[in-house]
Formats: C-alpha cells, structure tokens, sequence
C-alpha cells in the first residue's frame, strides 16, 4: 500500500505518463496502464538521494515499456508452425478413403506398442523360466496338445498341465 506522501507523488507527477509515452511514440489507450503503475512503483520505491523523482519516475515508465517491448517481441519457444493439432489431418487414409485424423492414427499406433511392451515382458518371463517350463511353452507355441507334450517328455498329462498353470500364472501377472 502507498503512504499519503507517495499518492501525493503520484498525483502531482501524473504528466509524466502522458509526456514517456508521448516521447516514445507510443500509444496512450494501450500503455496509459502499464506507465500509470510505472509510476507508482516509482513513488514507492523512490530515495530522495536518487535524484529528482520526475527525472527517476521517467526512467521507470521508459524501462516498463521497453520490458513490455521485448517480451513482445521475444521469439516464443514453439512457433506456431510448429504446432500440432490432434484434429490435423494424418495425411493417410483409413480403408474407405476418408482421411483420418492423427488421433485416430495414434490410437492405432496404440495397439501396436501395447503389443510390442507384451513381447517384451513376455521374453523376460520366458527368460526367468527353467529348461522343462521353457520346452513345455515351446511345444504349446507349436500348437501340440497336453497329451501330446506329456508323450514327447515322457510324463503324466497332470504334469505338463501343472507346468502350464505355473506359466500362465507367470505370464499373467
């Protein structure tokens, strides 16, 4: 909050807006506000040992409206040509030859990275498991059957059906 001496600062030095804005052949309607509170940052943080206010009030204004200048006219850090909208067209057609959206092309991006992250996790289970786990899971890969498998290994079906469950449990979770 401003002290009465400061508001009388302000008031008697309101000019000064007119006059900096003026000077810098620039527009009152659209920096009147930012030199306005120029100036009452001036008359609170003004030390008579600055000098005289007018002349300390004048360069505030100015450093305001020069701050403001380059903020404007700072390249931003994305362009907007650089910009992608998810509505923009993917350039590819979906199979009645309407084009698509690239959302819709992510979505089917989707489904192939969650089958690439299940092959993973799936080679890492395989990794993990033991030679008759990993010879039982081969010959289901294969399409064989529990009996079959159970004759090829030479064990009870009940066996290679208790090898299964631990893998799939392994698989699963």
């Amino acid at each position: 909050m401003m002290t009465e001496e400061q508001k009388l600062l302000v008031e008697n030095n309101h000019n000064l807006i007119y006059f900096m804005i003026h000077k810098m052949n620039e527009s009152v309607e659209e920096y009147y506000d930012l030199a306005a509170i120029a100036l009452c940052k001036a008359a609170i943080n003004y030390q008579p040992d600055n000098g005289s206010f007018a002349n300390y009030a004048c360069r505030c204004i100015r450093n305001e409206i020069l701050l403001n200048h380059r903020a404007r006219m700072m390249p931003k850090r994305w362009m907007n040509e650089y910009l992608i909208s998810y509505d923009a067209p993917a350039l590819v057609q979906n199979e009645d030859g309407e084009e698509i959206t690239l959302l819709e092309q992510l979505k089917s991006f989707e489904s192939v990275e969650n089958e690439a992250l299940s092959r993973i996790m799936y080679l890492e289970v395989v990794e993990q498991l033991g030679k008759t786990d990993s010879k039982v899971l081969q010959f289901f890969e294969r399409g064989l059957k529990q009996q079959e498998i159970a004759e090829i290994m030479g064990v009870t079906q009940s066996n290679i059906s208790r090898v299964k469950r631990r893998v799939e449990k392994l698989l699963c979770c």
